[in-house]
């Protein structure tokens, strides 16, 4: 199954290659140029701030009665807008990757279902977050906070001592960030449930954890091979990154949309034959 959904993704990428280039290329400077200009009031702010306190030690009340609230606020929105046009157009390169593997693809389909999918997807990924919010907090939080407490000791302790005290923040960090790693995975597959499935937000929730639920082996091998892929091409120099960036990305897409489409139909194929 994961060698038929490679294949497939890979003829899919071939045939629309220049397409993914153009797609991922416009929806990255639309992104980064968004992004640069909402770190700007940021970035001045810090400088402000270093030319009125640099000879005295950082706090957060210096910071603030250095720098205008309208920066800050200003910065804080444009991060926001950033993040809602993020997932907004992560939906319309599902639909570029979904009309892909039927042929050839549009790179306008990725802004028109962006405009028509924003609100659904946005709602989606909110209450994925409801979930995977108090995950963090839970199991990666407390060993970086427990970890960030124990540095400043360690400046003076020995080895030994050192990794006596940090080695049960760091198996704690490993092991949270590996389980919390597994719980996002059944959250992967809202975008094609929103843009493919045609559902509403609670829906894709559901209907992306049950595709994996009931597929959970087969999806994680997928993710695997495209991380282990994408793990190697960065030891690749010079061109490593740019493999990575405008062939990788473009087939993971490509890869968890044919995912979807096989196994979300072969559900509804399973669903018909039983109330027969």
């Amino acid at each position: 199954m994961i060698s038929e959904v490679l294949s497939k993704s890979w003829d899919a990428y071939k045939r629309n290659f220049w397409g993914f280039v153009g797609a991922i290329l416009l929806v990255g400077i639309i992104v980064g140029v968004l992004a640069v200009l909402s770190f700007i009031p940021l970035f001045m702010g810090l400088v402000k701030y270093a030319d009125a306190f640099g000879s005295s030690s950082p706090s957060f009340s210096g910071f603030m009665s250095a720098v205008p609230l309208s920066w800050l606020v200003i910065s804080a929105a444009g991060f926001v807008l950033t993040i809602i046009l993020s997932i907004a157009l992560g939906a319309g390169l599902v639909k570029f990757s979904a009309d892909a593997l039927k042929g050839r693809a549009e790179i306008g389909k990725i802004f028109s279902t962006a405009r028509e999918k924003l609100w659904t997807v946005l709602g989606a990924h909110l209450l994925s977050w409801v979930v995977l919010i108090p995950l963090f907090l839970l199991l990666i939080a407390p060993p970086i906070l427990l970890l960030a407490s124990e540095l400043p000791s360690m400046v003076v302790a020995s080895s030994a001592q050192a990794a006596a005290a940090l080695f049960p923040a760091l198996a704690w960090l490993l092991a949270g960030s590996f389980v919390y790693l597994l719980a996002t995975l059944f959250f992967q597959l809202i975008n094609q449930s929103v843009v493919v499935g045609n559902m509403k937000a609670v829906d894709s929730v559901r209907n992306s954890i049950s595709v994996v639920s009931q597929n959970y082996l087969e999806f994680l091998g997928l993710v695997l091979i495209l991380l282990l892929i994408s793990f190697a091409l960065g030891f690749v120099p010079y061109i490593g990154g740019l493999i990575r960036i405008f062939a990788i990305l473009p087939l993971t897409l490509i890869a968890y949309t044919a995912f979807y489409i096989e196994k979300a139909g072969a559900g509804r194929r399973g669903r018909r034959k039983s109330r027969k």
